[in-house]
């Protein structure tokens, strides 16, 4: 495989793995859009409702729970976070493909900053969320508390 070949497989790569971080942003931040907005009209919705008494009370109790239902779901699947991190890879593939097309970095460096990026991204990756926000372990100070009861 001589040169240009390598420099176009790498630059499709970047670009392929940059537009496919992008979607995946686009979900996340699509996700937590609708969490927010089955938030706001719920609660509206069932402010209305329990006010008319309209429905039964059955259909207004499901109703009402489900904004903390959409905010149980923001906390733990961490839409945000996810969402950030992959715009944040999404802006480094892009940077890395600048770097190769028009700063004239050579293809092994743009690769080896490519792999190292990946690794490091790996570890940055924002874990799902916990149903308790308090802290349960760790005291402010560090310390281990007891949380067997």
């Amino acid at each position: 495989m001589d040169v240009d070949d390598k420099f176009l497989e790498l630059k499709v790569r970047l670009n392929n793995e940059s537009i496919k971080y992008r979607r995946l942003a686009r979900v996340h931040t699509t996700l937590m859009f609708l969490m927010y907005s089955i938030c706001i009209l719920s609660s509206l919705a069932s402010a209305i409702l329990v006010a008319s008494g309209a429905l039964p009370n059955m259909f207004l109790a499901s109703l009402t729970a489900l904004p903390g239902a959409a905010i149980l779901c923001t906390t733990v699947f961490r839409f945000k976070e996810h969402s950030e991190w992959h715009y944040l890879k999404t802006r480094r593939l892009e940077n890395f493909l600048y770097q190769l097309e028009y700063e004239g970095v050579p293809i092994s460096e743009v690769s080896k900053m490519v792999r190292e990026f990946h690794e490091a991204m790996e570890s940055s990756w924002p874990s799902f969320g916990r149903f308790n926000t308090e802290e349960s372990t760790e005291d402010r100070k560090g310390k281990v508390v007891n949380t067997a009861g």
